[in-house]
């Protein structure tokens, strides 16, 4: 399968053969799964086959790693001839498991010889909530953007010198810009021309992002004040607000807001959703 080259990934292969846990985490679509397959196809390339891929938003997979690190082996140990060879493990959608830290801890605390991992989180809610400080010094964590915009050109095959001073390759660059600022840079919706599939697919991106992650995660009862306070602080664009005032307004306890501040500035760093930009106004008494 031929992929499209994103800048990180030399950074990542230099690092295959160290013992740590590989973490790639970042809002969703933004290219994790295919930086995984990826890294599966380098080590195919060097004749290496004893790589084992799950996703976790399959119901098989996750009901076998979330049993733990015995029943994971046992199931590759049935695959494999030898059990001395090094292995290589990519867990898609780690974030779906009751305990991914303590998972990650034990292999690498005890298989880190037999077993080099790779795991990918999608929402970074998710991951800084389950993922615990007994991880420090067992992974090495990678923020997964959306496109820059060099790799925006290169995924519409377009090659540009950016430092050219050509008046017309100028405006040729300023018409691109102004299609990825307004589109955004997840790849799927960059690699699509019809405008009308590139709002629908950016739609289906938040709606399932605020609609499944962040309510099912971050385990919020009352989402339709969740909703309205999303509507009040849109309503407040540009404006200082008062943590007591929207607690008044909208009913809120002050416990309960300064949660859903802390979601909605997560989701504002992964997502780049301009209707949330007024909370970084949010003004503490």
């Amino acid at each position: 399968m031929e992929f499209k080259q994103r800048e990180i990934l030399p950074r990542i292969l230099k690092l295959i053969d160290i013992p740590e846990i590989i973490v790639l985490h970042g809002a969703r679509q933004v290219g994790k799964t295919t930086l995984m397959k990826m890294l599966i196809d380098h080590l195919q390339q060097k004749n290496i086959h004893n790589i084992f891929y799950f996703d976790l938003e399959k119901a098989d997979h996750f009901e076998l790693c979330n049993k733990g690190d015995e029943e994971i082996i046992k199931y590759i140990h049935a695959r494999t001839k030898s059990e001395k060879e090094k292995k290589f493990l990519f867990i898609d959608e780690i974030q779906y498991l009751d305990n991914p830290s303590s998972l990650l801890k034990i292999f690498y605390d005890h298989h880190k010889e037999e077993f080099k991992l790779f795991v990918s989180g999608s929402s970074s809610f998710s991951i800084k909530s389950k993922f615990k400080d007994s991880l420090v010094g067992r992974i090495i964590d990678f923020e997964i953007h959306g496109l820059s915009f060099l790799e925006f050109l290169q995924f519409k095959g377009l090659d540009y010198d950016l430092n050219s001073g050509s008046e017309f390759i100028h405006k040729e660059l300023k018409e691109l810009y102004r299609e990825f600022v307004l589109y955004g840079s997840y790849p799927q919706v960059v690699l699509t021309n019809n405008l009308e599939l590139k709002e629908l697919y950016i739609n289906g991106i938040i709606e399932k992002y605020i609609y499944k992650d962040i309510k099912d995660i971050a385990r919020i009862r009352e989402v339709d004040k969740f909703n309205n306070l999303i509507k009040f602080l849109a309503s407040q664009s540009g404006q200082l607000v008062n943590i007591n005032e929207i607690s008044d307004t909208l009913n809120l306890s002050r416990p309960t807001l300064e949660k859903y501040l802390f979601i909605l500035k997560i989701v504002l760093n992964d997502l780049n959703i301009l209707l949330l930009c007024p909370l970084r106004k949010v003004k503490h008494p």
